[in-house]
Formats: structure tokens, sequence, C-alpha cells
């Protein structure tokens, strides 16, 4: 749980925290996974991403987004 806590006020937030969900593109997503590919371990990498496209897929279920960008 900490970890994933870091990961969403380290990594998420600053990249997406002052948007709505519906204004996030693929565009942004990929933009963002880039340098976190390149800062990052790549099992780290993978996590704050699994997390992000967990966060798209649960809006999408909840009828929030018609579809995620993820």
């Amino acid at each position: 749980r900490r970890a994933y806590d870091s990961y969403l006020r380290n990594h998420v937030l600053p990249a997406f925290g002052d948007q709505r969900l519906a204004a996030v593109t693929r565009t942004q997503v990929l933009a963002f996974r880039r340098p976190l590919e390149e800062r990052l371990a790549p099992i780290t990498a993978r996590h704050v991403m699994v997390m992000v496209a967990g966060i798209f897929a649960d809006a999408v279920t909840d009828g929030v987004l018609a579809r995620s960008p993820c």
C-alpha cells in the first residue's frame, strides 16, 4: 500500500491530478509512460502503469468514461 501511495503522489497526481479523467488522452498516457520507463526500474514503471490503467478501467466500469485512454 505504501508503494502505491508513493506512485500516486510522486508520479500519477503530478501528471494527471489537475485534469478531469475524460480529458486525458492516449497521447498523454503514452507521454507519461516513456519517461517512467527511462527513470524507474522496469517493475516500478510497470506498477505505476498498472495503477493508471486500473484507475481508468474503473472509471469505464463505473460509467464515468466511455473508454480508457490506456
